[in-house]
This record gives C-alpha cells, sequence and structure tokens, in this order.
C-alpha cells in the first residue's frame, strides 16, 4: 500500500525536507523537495557541543517543515540527525530540546550508509545489471560514509560493506582555509583524506577488483558538476538537471592536477577570488580529492550524481523497501 511520507533531515551545513508518495517497492512520487541551511557546524561550541542558538535556528525551519506536512497530509514523519548531533557531547540536550515538536533520530553511520546506498540504488536501478559491483561515496558536513553492495536479477538490492573513517566537508574546508597558504591548505586536505583512506580496509569482495558503478553525493561533488556543466552548456543548471551527471576519473584527477599548480601561484587575500568557508570554490578544492582517491582505491571510472541522498533512503526504509544485508551488525528489513 502506498502512503504519503516525511523525512526531516538535520546535518551539520544543511536542513532538509522530503516529502513522497512510496511503498515497498520505492518511491511513486515525489511531492516537495526542499532545503536550507542549519548553521550547525558554525554553531558549535569549543568542546563540539550544539548551542542555543544553533538550536533556535534549526527549531525556525523545523516549524516551517512541519507546517508543510500538514498541508500535504503527511501520514508518516521522521526526523533525523547526522554527524554533528552524534558526536554532540550534547546530543541529549539537543533532542530534549525539539521533544515538543517532533522527536528527533539520530542515525548511526551504519544508518547513514545503509539509507544512502538504498537510495542511490533505486534511484538508479534502470542503469544497473544484476550483480554489478556498486559503490556509494556519500560526504555530508560532518562525516563520509561509504558503501558497497549489488543488486540481483529480481532486483534486490543487497548491501555487501560499509564504512565511516573519512572526514566531512566542514573539517577539509576548514583545513584548507586555515592554512596559511592555498597550496598549503589543498596539501592539507589531501593528507587528511589519505590518512583516513589508510584506516578503511577494503571491501573483500572488491580487494583488487574494479566496481562497475559508483555513486556520489554531497556539496562538493554537487558543484564540482555544476562547474563542469556550465562549462559544457555555457549556462548554470538546475540541481534536478545534475542528477545522474556524470564525472570520470580522469577528468577529476586534471581537476586536482590544475589546482595543484593554480594554487601554487595565487595570494589568499587575492581580491580576484573569494577562498571563504562558504564559497564554492572553497567547497570544490576541499572535497574532491575524497571522491577521487576512493574511485582511484576501486577502480571507478567515472562517478554519477544521486540527487537521492540519505533523507530518500530513510523515507524508503520507513515505506518498507525490501533489501538484503550480509552484514551481521546490520539489521535488515527484508
Amino acid at each position: 500500500m502506498t502512503n504519503r511520507y516525511a523525512v526531516i533531515e538535520i546535518g551539520t551545513r544543511g536542513l532538509r525536507l522530503l516529502i513522497a508518495d512510496a511503498n515497498e517497492r520505492g518511491i511513486t512520487r515525489v511531492v516537495r523537495s526542499t532545503g536550507d541551511l542549519s548553521y550547525l557546524g558554525e554553531n558549535r561550541l569549543k568542546n563540539g557541543a550544539i548551542s542555543k542558538k544553533g538550536m533556535k535556528i534549526v527549531q525556525e525551519v523545523v516549524e516551517q517543515y512541519i507546517a508543510e506536512t500538514k498541508k500535504f497530509e503527511v501520514q508518516n514523519t521522521v526526523a533525523i540527525a547526522t554527524e554533528v548531533i552524534r558526536a554532540a557531547p550534547n546530543q541529549d540536550e539537543f533532542i530534549d530540546f525539539f521533544a515538543p515538536i517532533l522527536a528527533v533520530k539520530v542515525l548511526s553511520p551504519e544508518d547513514e550508509a545503509t539509507s544512502s546506498f538504498l537510495a542511490s540504488t533505486s534511484a538508479f536501478r534502470h542503469t544497473l545489471s544484476p550483480r554489478d559491483k556498486i559503490i556509494v561515496i556519500d560526504q555530508g558536513g560532518g562525516s563520509t560514509e561509504l558503501s558497497y553492495g549489488t543488486i540481483e536479477a529480481d532486483g534486490t538490492i543487497i548491501l555487501k560493506g560499509l564504512d565511516s573513517v573519512m572526514p566531512g566537508s566542514v573539517e577539509l574546508v576548514n583545513a584548507f582555509v586555515g592554512a596559511t597558504t592555498l597550496i598549503r591548505g589543498f596539501n592539507e586536505v589531501r593528507s587528511r583524506v589519505n590518512e583516513a583512506l589508510a584506516k578503511h580496509s577494503p571491501f573483500p569482495d572488491l580487494d583488487g577488483k574494479k566496481v562497475d558503478a559508483a555513486f556520489g553525493m554531497g556539496s562538493s561533488l554537487t558543484s564540482l558538476m555544476t562547474a563542469n556543466y556550465s562549462d559544457e552548456h555555457g549556462q548554470r543548471p538546475k540541481l534536478w538537471e545534475l542528477h545522474g551527471y556524470v564525472a570520470t576519473q580522469d577528468n577529476i584527477k586534471r581537476q586536482i592536477d590544475f589546482l595543484d599548480g593554480w594554487l601554487a601561484t595565487i595570494k589568499k587575500n587575492d581580491r580576484n577570488f573569494d577562498f571563504s568557508p562558504e564559497a564554492e570554490i572553497s567547497t570544490i578544492i576541499s572535497g574532491i580529492s575524497t571522491y577521487y582517491e576512493i574511485m582511484n582505491r576501486y577502480g571507478a571510472a567515472s562517478i554519477s550524481l544521486s540527487r537521492h541522498g540519505l533523507r530518500y533512503g530513510v523515507l524508503l526504509r520507513e515505506a518498507g523497501l525490501k533489501f538484503r544485508t550480509e552484514l551481521p551488525t546490520i539489521v535488515s528489513n527484508s
């Protein structure tokens, strides 16, 4: 039976709302998809706790989202929070603050990776062949989740591997803009990415093998795809036009090589460029190394941008999407 679901996602950088009709076979209609800034990454205390100011900023937007769920007659609303709340020492205070409005579920890294994998695999099911080896890279503001799996001939999604060792975009942007020079910042970002990836144990089924498909989500990949699309078409795309847009590993490597030379010649205070933490160019510079290094590790020739992110996967699970997992620590709903 098809019902109407809503997911409110509270992240380090973003606040998002998804309202869709769905059943155990997937999403049948997206009713509303919108987003705003959470500013939670900027409104943390020195110990990582969420400030009252940060909570109130989120509350304002969440109340608007709740009004929309009522307007569209949603039958089941779920609110989720990611790494910024997961790592906060005052997580309980944050949850209690929102309790009179709605219950907030703090996702584990495993929950995030599982939901992102289900979202992308479902969205691109028509492009995949049975037993294709698939990886999904989800770079959020607070952390980056990596997942791996396949899809069977009958359409069953099988999740085979999860990991959450990579830093998120906020840490990487801060490392870039906080360095004394731009090239030092770029090198620091790459160093952190490689150090984190060194802690990642290759997924057993993929050790020494290449993946057949890679999907990615996150602000840095979206910004890179936006720049590539603009160069190709002569105009900036609407976000929905980027869903499924592809960047090759070679293309990303050329961008990294270009930045390596260019940043060595540019000063941080150059008025011709904006290298602030909020600037699109800072987002691209700080994030693309994550995608490239993972793609290189698993032999992904290209990566497709998925606009169906974490909230889509959470909604699919609420609707009872069938999947199977080979991970004993993950509970399947199949």
